[in-house]
């Protein structure tokens, strides 16, 4: 893992850190680049556009809020076609 510290002009906040974490099964690119935040000055902006967007989520068609949510919108499908592939997938590890 390769680290790089951004200095920060506030001395009350922490400076970002930068670093990159390899992929393990891809060649072009090695590896992909990832900020830490955390106690930044970005960090206030993130959550304050967290609360802008969160209210807009459940308009969106695709999304499920909790398994029970998404069970009840498995049970609500109706009769899918023979060749029909349900799929999930899990994002948590991207973050």
């Amino acid at each position: 893992m390769i680290a790089f510290h951004l200095p920060s002009h506030d001395a009350g906040l922490c400076s970002e850190e930068i670093y990159k974490r390899a992929k393990t099964l891809k060649v072009i690119p090695p590896d992909r680049p990832i900020i830490s935040g955390v106690g930044t000055l970005s960090e206030g902006l993130s959550g304050y556009v967290d609360s802008l967007l969160n209210p807009l989520l459940p308009n969106i068609p695709s999304f499920i809020q909790d398994t029970t949510h998404f069970l009840r919108v498995l049970n609500n499908i109706g009769t899918l076609p023979s060749n029909a592939l349900l799929m999930t997938s899990c994002h948590i590890p991207l973050y």
